[in-house]
């Protein structure tokens, strides 16, 4: 198990790596997680993708030979985020195959004054059903547990840290819960507005094409039109081409990023 103090001390050395996984990654996430190896020039850490139902590891390293020769040694499959885009056909070479693709999407046009459906904590349990009901859709979709929905709700999960007014919208048809767009809104300071974070999109398949799609991202801006805010951020998987063209429809283009590559070993 990885210590607070462990992470923290982490935290502080990966900048010093050329190459790492956990930029984006709250202690919570890895805190049942083991320290594989602990040198200059490569930290490896294992954790359990419970979705997947496989290791997952994360990294820092100066040295992707040197990533991969430790990852050789472990035999059960293995699923690892943000692989380096020059590096994919070395992962390649070592029995990785690509799961998901994601680029950050932005749109810098976000009016819409329709009407804002937002969900209670009752509602959790069924939103965070949508989300599995479209469950690898998008490759590196994988739904959301209950427990998700209810932190996101109520602003405490990990990754909105440093965000504000956390929730989760929805379209419904006969009191059924046909769709959910999860949102939250940072960078408070910045004299333009704060962004529009929208986590996730999720129609379930027997809603989809009709409208709710759409329907969900309007409800998004006009929450973002509340609080000002003056753009809109995504991540969406390049490989889902009818969800890529929907954002596309709403104004939202690639921005110059890598975006964030994620592979497995089976």
């Amino acid at each position: 198990m990885i210590t607070d103090a462990k992470y923290k001390k982490i935290n502080e050395q990966r900048n010093s790596f050329t190459y790492t996984s956990l930029a984006y990654t709250p202690y919570e996430y890895i805190a049942d997680s083991t320290i594989l190896l602990d040198t200059k020039d490569l930290i490896l850490i294992q954790g359990r993708n419970e979705e997947l139902s496989m290791t997952e590891l994360y990294y820092c390293t100066n040295s992707i030979p040197l990533l991969l020769n430790a990852i050789d040694a472990i035999k059960e499959p293995v699923y690892m985020q943000f692989v380096p885009k020059d590096f994919v056909d070395e992962f390649h070479s070592h029995g990785f195959e690509s799961f998901a693709y994601f680029r950050d999407m932005v749109c810098y046009d976000i009016h819409s004054n329709c009407s804002v459906n937002i969900l209670s904590i009752e509602d959790a349990k069924e939103a965070a059903a949508v989300t599995r009901s479209c469950r690898l859709q998008s490759r590196g979709f994988l739904g959301e547990t209950t427990e998700w929905a209810k932190n996101w709700i109520q602003g405490k999960d990990p990754n909105t840290s440093y965000c504000k007014y956390s929730a989760i919208l929805a379209t419904k048809h006969e009191n059924i819960i046909t769709g959910i767009v999860a949102v939250t809104l940072y960078s408070f300071d910045k004299p333009e507005g704060p962004t529009l974070w929208i986590r996730e999109v999720a129609v379930r398949p027997e809603y989809q094409h009709k409208g709710y799609g759409k329907q969900l991202l309007s409800q998004a801006f006009a929450y973002g039109s509340r609080y000002q805010a003056s753009k809109s951020f995504l991540m969406a998987d390049i490989l889902n081409t009818n969800a890529v063209s929907l954002y596309q429809q709403f104004g939202f283009s690639y921005n110059e990023e890598e975006g964030q590559i994620d592979m497995i070993r089976e």
